[in-house]
């Protein structure tokens, strides 16, 4: 019987056809699908010009990408612009995207392994929007020269520091985030951080993200150094859980207490599953009960100012977090609680209402003088509390 024999014919597609960047970009360029991979070490786009980054076009460098002039990236859902190492397989294999001036548009990106996703280095206003950036060595967005950059509809995961870190001021807008896996560190969230240094100012504008799986001291934090100054804020909205420290700390010393304060959702499987706070009430306000404790942080007081008041409504929990946890009151404090729904002012240690916020199970227990108390002010002010529908565990008043 004769022998058959097959030959299979197998075809491999060539692979694509490197394009090698210049050191430096001196001229309008548009970086195309069909021309990528884009390659290089580092690259720096000179003042004055701009580079637009197609859909599904690719760009892997060694270094970094530093933008001097503008960066224009215009990717869509279906095909992001992708920006990566050369090695394109982990994080820390190249430096990342530094907005150095502000008028760059990043959207529709895709930027991964680099050890700063994208960092705002200018107080320019650059727009960072609807890109995913995760696997960064340290953080994903980083704005550190005061700033005040959008960034909202990112997804920013898988980071090895902070998902987005916002240092020197300035008055970012950071909405409709999904902020997730983000390892943080010990002195910081590992979701988004805010800190508004020594003689700095800053406005706080963080809502309606999603804030989950996150390490670090809390999900969302915003601290303030003495000298630091928040000038307006905002943080509505923010779905924030499962992360391993706070649900929120807003540590604030001179700057308004959002007036949102009450209208973040219920916080779960957090840490601590409530809104750490201090600083002023600037603006007559109702707190309602949002089913969850609210927290007056220690060593920072929660000022009611001269000629504001401050509502607290049935069944509002307020807890003080140590000895050095005070409301001071130059305006009016109202207590508007009710009978069987009072409001409670008490030590974070207090399980027996608002549940176990500390998160330490029975290994603390309250006690009289657990937190500083309420002073009243030697100038006009005022404090409205029925005893029978406030308990004030632990208080001292002066």
């Amino acid at each position: 019987m004769g022998t058959l024999a097959f030959a299979l014919a197998v075809f491999v597609a060539p692979s694509a056809q490197a394009t090698s960047l210049p050191t430096t970009i001196t001229s309008n360029t548009t970086l195309t699908a069909a021309g990528s991979p884009w390659t290089g070490s580092s690259v720096t786009i000179n003042p004055g010009v701009t580079v637009t980054v197609d859909p599904d076009a690719v760009v892997k460098l060694s270094g970094s990408l530093i933008v001097n002039g503008t960066l224009d990236v215009n990717g869509t859902a279906a095909d992001p612009a992708i920006f990566t190492s050369s090695s394109d397989s982990a994080a820390g294999q190249w430096n990342g995207i530094t907005l150095a001036t502000g008028s760059s548009t990043v959207d529709h990106a895709e930027v991964r392994y680099a050890t700063y996703g994208i960092s705002v280095s200018s107080t320019g206003s650059p727009q960072i929007t609807d890109s995913n950036v995760h696997h960064s060595s340290y953080q994903g967005i980083r704005s550190t020269a005061g700033g005040s950059p959008q960034i909202a509809a990112n997804a920013v995961h898988d980071n090895g520091m902070e998902g987005v870190q916002i240092t020197g001021g300035g008055a970012p807008v950071i909405s409709d985030n999904s902020v997730t896996d983000n390892a943080g560190t010990s002195t910081t969230a590992g979701g988004i951080n805010q800190e508004i240094g020594s003689n700095k100012t800053g406005a706080v504008d963080i809502q309606d993200n999603v804030v989950e799986d996150n390490g670090g001291v809390a999900g969302i934090r915003v601290w303030t150094a003495q000298s630091g100054t928040v000038t307006a804020a905002a943080l509505g909205g923010n779905e924030v859980s499962d992360n391993a420290g706070r649900a929120i700390q807003y540590q604030v010393g001179n700057g308004p207490i959002p007036t949102d304060i009450d209208t973040i959702p219920q916080p779960s499987g957090n840490g601590s599953d409530a809104v750490y706070v201090s600083g002023q009430i600037q603006t007559s306000t109702t707190w309602s009960d949002p089913g969850y404790p609210l927290v007056f942080i220690g060593g920072f007081d929660l000022t009611v100012n001269a000629g504001k008041t401050l509502t607290l409504g049935p069944g509002l929990v307020l807890k003080a977090e140590t000895t050095t946890s005070d409301i001071s009151v130059s305006g009016t404090l109202t207590a508007d609680g009710a009978a069987g729904d009072p409001v409670t002012i008490t030590s974070l240690k207090d399980d027996s209402v608002g549940g176990d916020t500390n998160g330490d199970g029975s290994a603390s227990a309250p006690a009289a003088a657990n937190w500083g108390g309420i002073s009243l002010g030697e100038v006009c002010c005022g404090i409205g509390l029925d005893p029978s529908n406030v308990d004030t565990s632990g208080r001292r008043f002066s």
